[in-house]
């Protein structure tokens, strides 16, 4: 199955990222209580962690049960710096949930892994 693409200007705050976290039964798994969003990693091709943006996420009993909001200007201009000169980039999208029970982390896999493209924005 292909990569699922969403794409930004680093200049552009929105709009949001919906992603679903499901059971193994492939019912949406109710993220309103006992958990918490704790990251939203940009993953490079090297499989290094480009930015983490730990904000603007909200979590959710029905689908999407995940909500990236918008990306922060912090995380903006990270994304611009890493990318120097270069106009296109395209980064893997990992989010983490954590269980409050047990701190334990998971992180929404499927078989169409998140893409994210940011280009840069017009001087």
């Amino acid at each position: 199955m292909p990569a699922v693409y969403h794409s930004w200007y680093t200049d552009q705050e929105i709009p949001g990222i919906p992603i679903e976290l499901l059971d193994a039964s492939g019912n949406v798994v109710d993220l309103s209580s006992g958990w918490t969003a704790t990251a939203a990693k940009l993953v490079d091709s090297s499989n290094v962690v480009v930015v983490s943006q730990t904000d603007n996420m909200t979590l959710a009993a029905t689908s999407p049960n995940i909500v990236i909001n918008r990306w922060s200007a912090t995380t903006l201009s990270t994304i611009a710096t890493a990318m120097g000169t270069t106009k296109q980039v395209t980064y893997e999208l990992r989010v983490y949930v954590r269980r409050t029970a047990d701190s334990a982390d998971e992180v929404p896999m499927s078989s169409a892994p998140l893409r994210v493209e940011f280009k840069l924005a017009a001087t």
